[in-house]
């Protein structure tokens, strides 16, 4: 799965939370965990309030700077909803929520997080900015015993899952919701609706000529109301 490499590349909060864990080196801190930059220093719940508000288009005043222990009310207000890892399967851009730590799921079964300090403690205040080991902020295989709550916001989980399909940017594709007869050309940023059985056809053929074989998805009504939300947000 590729992700981006650079901030103004980012396209949801698996790519922020990517560029922050892999691509800088951001050490671990609580009092100065705003401080995210490249060299800087944050802490778990600070980072994912920060890749969430990027992702999402929000200001500090509507999603706050928050702990673990007001994550939930405040993603909550935002449509996280709440699933246990017994529920659910993790999806790319899922929250990840136990008492005292919090994470994204970034897919391929891989989480990314603000861990401890260069003092391989739960870090209070490490003494250095920046990530010192490779393990102040790092990506980790997802274990669900580890979890207590999958936290999901439904406009986030359609953006990753496109994204997770190629489809995002790089592959157009037909969708077909299931509440209505109408078929529609989503082109990576765009949806049009397809009013003629011809106006399809010539857009496959059209693909066709490059080599790309544009197939059907059929998508459920929440799933494709997530996305209309989405686009209509970004646009």
């Amino acid at each position: 799965m590729l992700y981006a490499t650079k901030l103004d590349e980012c396209r949801d909060p698996s790519d922020y939370m990517y560029v922050a864990c892999k691509v800088w080196s951001v050490g671990y801190s609580q009092p100065d965990r705003q401080d995210i930059y490249d060299g800087g220093e944050t802490d778990c719940s600070a980072l994912v309030s920060w890749a969430t508000r990027k992702a999402l288009g929000l200001t500090v005043q509507q999603l706050p700077w928050f702990s673990t222990y007001s994550e939930l009310a405040a993603l909550g207000a935002h449509g996280f909803k709440q699933y246990r890892p017994s529920q659910t399967e993790p999806m790319r851009n899922d929250v990840l929520w136990k008492q005292g730590h919090t994470a994204y799921y970034i897919g391929d079964g891989m989480i990314a997080q603000a861990s401890r300090d260069e003092n391989h403690s739960d870090g209070w205040n490490g003494s250095r900015p920046g990530d010192q080991d490779g393990w102040e902020t790092n990506l980790a295989p997802y274990r669900a015993d580890s979890w207590e709550l999958i936290l999901r916001n439904a406009d986030l989980a359609a953006l990753g899952q496109l994204i997770e399909n190629g489809q995002e940017a790089e592959m157009a594709l037909i969708i077909k919701p299931n509440h209505t007869t109408t078929h529609y050309y989503f082109d990576g940023h765009d949806l049009h609706a397809i009013g003629r059985q011809s106006e399809m056809d010539a857009i496959k053929k059209a693909y066709r000529t490059v080599g790309q074989e544009l197939k059907v998805s059929y998508w459920k009504k929440d799933e494709f109301t997530a996305l209309q939300t989405m686009l209509a947000r970004h646009s």
